[in-house]
């Protein structure tokens, strides 16, 4: 077993452990190599909860990684509280000036998991009303925000000390990578719940909700790179909660639709058998899996929270493979010509100017080979070596 599955195993092992409040077998912590299990956590960004399976050891471990380690949980707890502070503030600017706003991904899920803090939030995500993203931006910046971001992407970004990170949506999906999910979230307003008529906050129902997760996860998994730790366990947490309430027939038909049957039963058993409860006493997760469960896992472990370049590579050519599957010389082809001579749905979301000018993409294809080529040479140079080899 190389280092890197074993100590992904580890975090998987102690995760489980926070989650059913069971003390982490002695033995078992004992025989970890914890900088390891440290530096794979960090990569999940699951140092918090890691962290808070091992209470019961902190005084007999390692006391400097330890100080470092427990200043996660405190880091976790801080930002979760003064980020509910943020949202507030936000959420009664836009009841007031009637903006329709979704909380998205951590913001809900966050309040699933067992204790404050035990799921890092690395940002906030909120689908807000694409013709009120103006008066969104004008509140983030007179309230200390910088603008990271604005009107390019599917959603708008905002930054400010000491951690603060708002991704306001526009739209739940990027065409140009999945027309089949943009599509589908489309009319994404008529379909959700509104709880409260004095208030502007919508919500997915429960099984909408998990659809949300499922697509966002495949999403890591097939198309930037590959999808770490986190997702798994935000399955697992949110279907121990409402798996039992779902309504079968409409998900089991709401996933028909966008193709993630397969996707969803693969990657639900994984997440229950991972972690099982049964397991986590006994410390005996490698065990129960399968080979082809043992490759999925060590897929997402290897992915970290950021994905796998290669993984990224290879989803952006197999959209150009034949029938079969195969990457054949003409598939490495129509995919060099897609970089080079982007149109389309590319354009649209990522220069929308030349989008509405159609007769100057040339000018805007000279520009972009030479902003990749000395901006990303290196990201470039790995990606031509890549597709030599397929």
């Amino acid at each position: 077993m190389d280092n890197g599955f074993k100590s992904g195993l580890d975090v998987i092992y102690l995760t489980s452990c926070a989650l059913h409040n069971i003390v982490p077998d002695k033995k078992s912590v004992e025989a970890m190599d914890l900088s390891a299990v440290f530096v794979q956590a960090k990569r999940h960004k699951m140092l918090s909860v890691t962290c808070m399976a091992l209470e019961p050891y902190w005084d007999e471990l390692d006391p400097e990684l330890m100080k470092v380690w427990r200043l996660s949980v405190n880091r976790a707890i801080k930002s979760s509280l003064m980020y509910s502070v943020e949202r507030e503030k936000l959420f009664r600017f836009m009841d007031k000036n009637e903006i329709a706003y979704l909380p998205l991904k951590g913001i809900i899920l966050q309040n699933i998991y067992p204790k404050l803090g035990m799921r890092q939030m690395v940002d906030n995500d909120i689908l807000i009303d694409i013709n009120k993203r103006d008066l969104v931006r004008n509140y983030m910046v007179n309230n200390g925000y910088k603008v990271d971001g604005y009107g390019k992407d599917i959603h708008d970004v905002y930054v400010k000390s000491p951690f603060f990170n708002f991704e306001m949506h526009v739209y739940l999906a990027i065409e140009s990578v999945d027309a089949v999910f943009y599509n589908y979230y489309l009319d994404v307003w008529q379909r959700l719940e509104r709880p409260d008529e004095n208030k502007y906050e919508f919500r997915f129902s429960i099984e909408d909700f998990y659809i949300y997760i499922l697509v966002h996860a495949y999403k890591h998994f097939n198309y930037t790179g590959g999808v770490g730790l986190k997702p798994l366990t935000d399955i697992f947490v949110y279907l121990r909660k409402y798996g039992e309430s779902f309504n079968k027939r409409y998900l089991a038909t709401e996933l028909e639709k966008i193709k993630l049957t397969v996707f969803e039963k693969n990657i639900r058993s994984l997440s229950q058998k991972i972690f099982d409860i049964d397991a986590a006493r006994e410390n005996r997760i490698a065990d129960i899996l399968n080979e082809e469960e043992k490759q999925l896992l060590k897929f997402f472990i290897d992915s970290g929270s950021f994905g796998n370049k290669n993984v990224l590579y290879r989803g952006m050519i197999e959209k150009f493979a034949n029938g079969d599957g195969k990457i054949t010389k003409s598939g490495k082809a129509k995919y060099i010509i897609n970089r080079l001579f982007p149109t389309g749905p590319y354009v649209k979301e990522n220069y929308p100017f030349f989008h509405r000018h159609k007769a100057l993409l040339p000018v805007m294809w000279v520009y972009r080979f030479f902003s990749k080529i000395f901006v990303k040479f290196k990201h470039v140079c790995k990606q031509i070596r890549f597709i030599s080899k397929q």
